[in-house]
């Protein structure tokens, strides 16, 4: 069964620096992780309001979007 087991270490520190965590590499340089992702709001309200549109074209609501514009 120990022959099934494989040990890794990795020569990293984690330190607080301005309030984020930062990963200090084994030479004294400083790693950084990848950035968080940011949601753009503006680009999911644009993509909900296509699929309704397409939703109400497809089914006959309205027939070009010069009426869903109108309404």
């Amino acid at each position: 069964m120990d022959s099934d087991v494989i040990s890794v270490d990795l020569p990293i520190t984690f330190k607080r620096r301005g309030g984020r965590k930062v990963i200090v590499l084994p030479d004294g340089t400083q790693g950084s992780p990848a950035p968080m992702a940011t949601i753009d709001n503006t680009m999911i309200k644009a993509i909900a309001r296509a699929f309704r549109w397409q939703k109400l074209l497809e089914n006959g609501t309205y027939g070009c979007l010069e009426e869903i514009a109108r309404a």
